[in-house]
C-alpha cells in the first residue's frame, strides 16, 4: 500500500515537474514568442506622389518551446496620424534557397490606444511550422502612401519637402502584441538593422545610425547604413544643408533648411550642444558614437529624440531654446541606449530627460537656471493654471487603474523631475549619478523596468530606497509643509533656535529651510512624516530673526500660497513658445498689483508669436490673451488699449456660446468664472455693449447657432465700431 502511494505521488510529482518546467520553459524573455531579430530594409521615396516604396528582409527567430505556424504582423498602426497608410504587395517566405510567395490576411481589431477605431493587422500562415529556436526570413514588399495634399504623412511636409519616419509610426512590420497600454511600453526585442536608400540627390539623408558607404546614381544618392545599437531605425530625407562642426572628440553634423535666422541660431548654439554632450558622456558613459545629427525641421513637431541626433522644430531654435535640445540629446541614454518597458516606461525616458536637461543647464547656466528649473517643473506638477487658483490633481508616475493615462504621462515630464531631484537630496550629488551611471554600465543596450532601475540604486547606495520610490512614483501623495513656530534664545555664548514643522501632506521628503540671522542666512534640511509635526533644535553663533521652508520653493512639497508666488518668481527664458507660462507669469503679476509687469510680459508673447506662428490672430487662445489684456489695461485706467484688446476678444466670447474649447480657454485664465461660464459671458456681453444677448434655455444647438451668428454678424458690421461701456466691465470684477 505504501509502495502504490509513493509511486502515485512519485507519479504526480513528474507530471507537476514536467508541466512546470514547460510552461517555464515556454515562456518568453519578451512579450510574443516571435521575434524579428534583424531587419535589411531597401526604401525609396517617390516624393512627387507623396508615398514610399519599401522592401524589407525580416530574419524571424521562435523564442518559445512550441511550433509555431502562423503571426500577426503590425505596419504603419497604432498611432494617430489621420493619413499614413501601408499597402502589401507581396510578403515572402525565404528558406533554403526558395523564395515563396507567403498567404496572407488583412484583420481588424480594436484600436488598444482609441476604442472609437479599428487598426488592420496582417495575419501570416506560415508554409511550415517554425520550430522552437529555429529562424526564418520573411521578404515585406510594401508602399507606404500619404494623401494628395502639401500638408500630410509621410512627406510634404509644411514649407520644404521632407520624408520623416519615426519608429512611432510602426513603419517597419512588427510582430503585434494585443495588451499596449498608453503610455506604458512593451518589452520587445530589440533588433540590428542595416538600410539602403535611394533618394534625389538635391536632398541629403540622416539616418540614427553609421554611415557605410555614399554613391550617386542617375541623379540620385544610394546611401547604405547599419545600426548602431540595437533598435528601429529612424529616417529623415529632406531639402537641406548640411553643415559639420567639430570640437574635441564630438562632431555635430547639422541639416537646415535655406533660413538664415536658423543657420545663425545653430551656430549660436553649437557651441553648448558640444558641452551638453560631453557632460552627459561624463554622467552617463560613452554612447558608442560620437557623431551627432541636429535636424532644423518644418515639421511642427517640437523635439524627436533620435540615437545620438534629434529632430527639431526650427521655431524651437529660432527662439534659442536650448532646454529642449538638451532634453532630446538625453534620450541618447535615456530611451535609446536603455529602453524601459513596463510600469515607469516614460518615467525611464521622459523625465529623465527633463532632469538631465535641467542639470545639463545648470553647468552652463548656472544654478540660478537649474532653480527656475525646478520651479518650472514644480507649477506643472501643482499649479498649472494658476488663475483657478487650486492644486492640481495629482497622478502617479506609472500606469494604474483610476488615472488617465495620457495625464501620467503629462506628469512625468514635470513631477518626474522633482522625484529625481528628490532622490538627489537623499544621496547627494556623487552617489545619486554614481547610480545613474550604474545603470547605464549594466544596462547598455537592454531593456529594463522601473523596477530593475530602483534595484541598481538600492544596491549601490548601499540604502533601501524602495519605500521612497514606492512613495513617489506609484502613489499621488506630496508633504505640505508648515512652519508652526520658532523661537530663538540665548543658551550661553550662543543661541538655541527652536523650530516646529508640521506636515499636512501624506508623505515626507528631505526640504531645506533657511535659518536668518543679521549676519547670515543659514541652510539646514529637514523631514517630517505624513500627517506629524516635528521639533528640531540648532545652535547659532547669532539670533535668528527668520525661518523659511524650502526658501528657493524647489523641493518636492507645495502649499496653495506658493502659486502666485512660484509663477511670478519664474524666469521667461524657460518658457519658450509655451504661451500659458507666458499668461499664467502675467496673471501671477496682475494678482500682485503689477499691472505694467502683466501687461509687458503678455505682450512680449503676443508680439513673438504673431511673427512665427501664421495666422494667429485667428486662433482662440489668442483673442482670449488679447481680451485679457484688456483687463490689464484697465487696471492702469488705460481704457484706449483697453478697448482695442477687449474689441478683439469680443467674437470669441461669441464663440465660447458655441463651442466648448474656447469657452474652456476663458475659464482657465479667469476672465470667466468656472460656475456659470455662459452666464458670465452674456452678462459681460450686455455690459460692455448696452445689448440684450439672452439664450433661451430651452434652445436646440442648430438655433442656438443660428441666434449666435446673427449677433456675430451684428457686431462685425456695427457692433465694433461702438464705444463700450468699460466702466461696467471694471464693476463686473471678473479678474
Amino acid at each position: 500500500m505504501r509502495a502504490r502511494k509513493l509511486f502515485i505521488f512519485i507519479f504526480f510529482f513528474l507530471v507537476f515537474t514536467f508541466l512546470s518546467q514547460e510552461v517555464i520553459s515556454s515562456s518568453s524573455e519578451y512579450e510574443t514568442d516571435l521575434v524579428i531579430t534583424a531587419y535589411n530594409i531597401h526604401l525609396r521615396p517617390d516624393f512627387e506622389r507623396n508615398l514610399v516604396k519599401v522592401a524589407v528582409l525580416a530574419e524571424i527567430e521562435n523564442f518559445s518551446s512550441i511550433s509555431i505556424g502562423k503571426t500577426q504582423i503590425m505596419l504603419c498602426t497604432l498611432i494617430d496620424t489621420g493619413d499614413l497608410r501601408a499597402e502589401v504587395k507581396q510578403i515572402f517566405w525565404l528558406r533554403k534557397g526558395r523564395k515563396d510567395p507567403l498567404n496572407f490576411s488583412i484583420k481588424t481589431v480594436k484600436n488598444p490606444f482609441d476604442a472609437a477605431t479599428n487598426i488592420s493587422l496582417y495575419e501570416l500562415f506560415f508554409r511550415e511550422p517554425l520550430k522552437p529556436r529555429e529562424k526564418v526570413v520573411l521578404e515585406f514588399v510594401y508602399t507606404i502612401k500619404g494623401k494628395s495634399i502639401k500638408d500630410s504623412f509621410p512627406l510634404g511636409k509644411g514649407e520644404t519637402k521632407e520624408l520623416y519616419l519615426i519608429s512611432d509610426f510602426r513603419w517597419l512590420p512588427q510582430i503585434f502584441i494585443p495588451a499596449q497600454k498608453v503610455g506604458q511600453f512593451n518589452n520587445i526585442y530589440k533588433p540590428e538593422w542595416t538600410l539602403r536608400i535611394e533618394y534625389p540627390s538635391l536632398y541629403v539623408a540622416v539616418v540614427d545610425g553609421q554611415l557605410i558607404k555614399k554613391t550617386e546614381l542617375n541623379g540620385n544618392n544610394v546611401e547604405e547604413w547599419k545600426s548602431i545599437i540595437k533598435g528601429f531605425p529612424q529616417v529623415l530625407i529632406g531639402q537641406y544643408e548640411k553643415v559639420k562642426k567639430s570640437e574635441g572628440k564630438f562632431t555635430i553634423e547639422i541639416y537646415t533648411p535655406k533660413d538664415q535666422e536658423i543657420k545663425e541660431a545653430v551656430n549660436f548654439l553649437s557651441k553648448d550642444i558640444f558641452k551638453i554632450l560631453q557632460l552627459y558622456f561624463d554622467l552617463y558613459g560613452d554612447s558608442g558614437s560620437t557623431v551627432y545629427r541636429l535636424v532644423a525641421s518644418y515639421t511642427t513637431w517640437g523635439g524627436h529624440g533620435l540615437y545620438m541626433g534629434q529632430v527639431i522644430d526650427r521655431n524651437y531654435l529660432k527662439s534659442l531654446d536650448l532646454f529642449t535640445i538638451a532634453h532630446e540629446i538625453a534620450h541618447t541614454w535615456w530611451g535609446f541606449l536603455i529602453t524601459s518597458y513596463g510600469e515607469g516606461s516614460k518615467f525611464l525616458r521622459e523625465a529623465m530627460a527633463n532632469f538631465s536637461a535641467a542639470w545639463a543647464l545648470k553647468q552652463i547656466k548656472g544654478e540660478a537656471y537649474f532653480v527656475n528649473a525646478l520651479r518650472g517643473f514644480k507649477t506643472g506638477t501643482f499649479c498649472y493654471y494658476v488663475a483657478l487658483n487650486r492644486v492640481d490633481k495629482q497622478y502617479p508616475l506609472v500606469i494604474q487603474e483610476g488615472y488617465d493615462p495620457r495625464s501620467i504621462v503629462f506628469k512625468n515630464y514635470q513631477k518626474g523631475p522633482l522625484v529625481l531631484n528628490t532622490l538627489r537630496f537623499e544621496l547627494k550629488d556623487e552617489l545619486f549619478f554614481q547610480c545613474l551611471r550604474a545603470v547605464v554600465e549594466n544596462f547598455k543596450d537592454r531593456n529594463i523596468t522601473l523596477s530593475t532601475f530602483i534595484d541598481t540604486f538600492n544596491q549601490v547606495s548601499g540604502r533601501n530606497l524602495t519605500p521612497l520610490f514606492r512613495d513617489l512614483c506609484w502613489g499621488t501623495g506630496y508633504p505640505i509643509y508648515q512652519l508652526v513656530h520658532f523661537e530663538s534664545v540665548k543658551a550661553g555664548e550662543k543661541y538655541k533656535t527652536i523650530v516646529r514643522i508640521k506636515n499636512e501632506g501624506d508623505i515626507g521628503v528631505l526640504c531645506p529651510l533657511m535659518l536668518s540671522t543679521i549676519n547670515q542666512r543659514i541652510v539646514k534640511w529637514f523631514k517630517v512624516s505624513g500627517k506629524k509635526d516635528k521639533e528640531f533644535s540648532y545652535l547659532t553663533q547669532d539670533k535668528v530673526i527668520n525661518v523659511v521652508l524650502d526658501p528657493e520653493m524647489v523641493a518636492f512639497q507645495y502649499s496653495p500660497e506658493q502659486g502666485v508666488k512660484l509663477w511670478e518668481s519664474l524666469d521667461e527664458s524657460l518658457f519658450g513658445l509655451r504661451n500659458w507660462a507666458w499668461f499664467n507669469k502675467s496673471y501671477a503679476c496682475y494678482l500682485r498689483g503689477k499691472y505694467e509687469k502683466a501687461i509687458d510680459i503678455l505682450s512680449r508673447y503676443l508680439n513673438e508669436a504673431k511673427e512665427l506662428i501664421p495666422n494667429i490672430e485667428r486662433l482662440p487662445v489668442f483673442g482670449v490673451y488679447r481680451f485679457v489684456r484688456g483687463f490689464y489695461y484697465l487696471a492702469i485706467n488705460d481704457e484706449e488699449n483697453a478697448e482695442k484688446d477687449i474689441k478683439i476678444g469680443i467674437p470669441f466670447l461669441f464663440d465660447s456660446l458655441m463651442d466648448k474649447n474656447i469657452m474652456f480657454f476663458f475659464t482657465l485664465t479667469g476672465v470667466i468664472k468656472e460656475a456659470e461660464p455662459e452666464k458670465n459671458v452674456i452678462l459681460i456681453l450686455n455690459k460692455i455693449t448696452g445689448k440684450d444677448f439672452t439664450l433661451e434655455a430651452d434652445l436646440d444647438d442648430q438655433s442656438r447657432r443660428q441666434k449666435v451668428n446673427g449677433w456675430k454678424e451684428w457686431w462685425e458690421k456695427e457692433g465694433k465700431y461702438k464705444k463700450l461701456n468699460l466702466k461696467e466691465l471694471k464693476n463686473i470684477k471678473q479678474i
